[in-house]
């Protein structure tokens, strides 16, 4: 893919994919056009994709390049989808929709928070085009989606409850055996990779320098993993969130729970925003039907 895609399509969003009178500029279009949809289709039919992450060797450097490449193709493939409505071929159309749907599971592979966000960004790009489509859906196509769709399940359609779990299990276990090797440029430099903002970093910094310290504030980091974790799996995720967030920012949990999660709050929301979203996506598959 043309590293300029990404510049040409930040005009598209959500918005403009669901306006059924909204057409791509020239320019987005031929950016849409670079994105070998055969090859992305084929791919996003893979059994397996693994993308070689690996928080139990490298941690919060762990490299993930692909997210933003997978977002990028994802908006190429719905504006190609948008065109392809427009020409009337909704078999196409429906190609790239369910292409984009099976590849945001499959980006949610390794179970990392940032990696679940993106599989949300991604399905909420694809479901403006299906609402589009939904009116022109066969049997057939109907299947087609369907099929796509059951892999997100319905109480946690984006796995950012699951993250969390993988995370807690991996993540904390790494910083440990950094904080047991002592003082040192490695602490000091996966402390301040985790935080943000300059009160967050001078913390980070004072952290570094004491050990002992950061041993009982990771301590604290995994209560509060654990106590996410059930709150993410109840039925209302949101409010449970919310009041966990003001026990965050009071300081319960540590200095390390507030650079790791500065809005959970906003997390359950979210959560609970995608489980109405998946329903509602399956409800209008399931009612499209002649």
């Amino acid at each position: 893919m043309d590293p300029s895609t990404d510049v040409v399509l930040q005009g598209v969003d959500a918005k403009a994919l669901g306006d059924p009178a909204w057409r791509p500029t020239p320019e987005q279009g031929a950016a849409a056009a670079s994105v070998q949809t055969d090859l992305f289709e084929r791919a996003s039919k893979m059994p397996e994709c693994d993308f070689g992450l690996d928080l139990r060797e490298d941690g919060p450097f762990a490299v993930i390049p692909h997210l933003g490449s997978f977002r990028t193709s994802v908006k190429a493939m719905m504006v190609s989808a948008r065109a392809e409505l427009d020409e009337g071929r909704i078999d196409q159309a429906v190609g790239r929709i369910a292409a984009c749907l099976r590849a945001s599971t499959q980006v949610g592979h390794d179970d990392i928070i940032i990696q679940a966000l993106t599989r949300r960004a991604m399905y909420l790009l694809v479901a403006p085009v299906l609402a589009v489509a939904s009116p022109r859906l066969s049997a057939a196509h109907k299947a087609t989606l369907h099929e796509a769709l059951v892999a997100f399940t319905d109480d946690d359609p984006f796995r950012i409850a699951s993250a969390m779990k993988s995370e807690r299990n991996q993540l904390v276990p790494w910083i440990e055996k950094v904080v047991q090797n002592g003082p040192g440029p490695k602490l000091d430099a996966v402390l301040s990779a985790l935080s943000l903002g300059p009160e967050d970093q001078k913390r980070a910094r004072e952290l570094a320098a004491d050990p002992a310290r950061a041993a009982q504030e990771l301590q604290k980091l995994a209560a509060f993993y654990d106590e996410g974790i059930r709150v993410r799996t109840e039925a209302t995720p949101a409010v449970r969130a919310t009041e966990l967030d003001k026990r965050v920012q009071q300081g319960e949990f540590g200095v390390m729970a507030s650079f790791f999660f500065a809005d959970f709050g906003g997390l359950g929301e979210r959560i609970t925003e995608s489980r109405h979203t998946l329903a509602d996506a399956k409800t209008l598959v399931a009612k499209t039907n002649r």
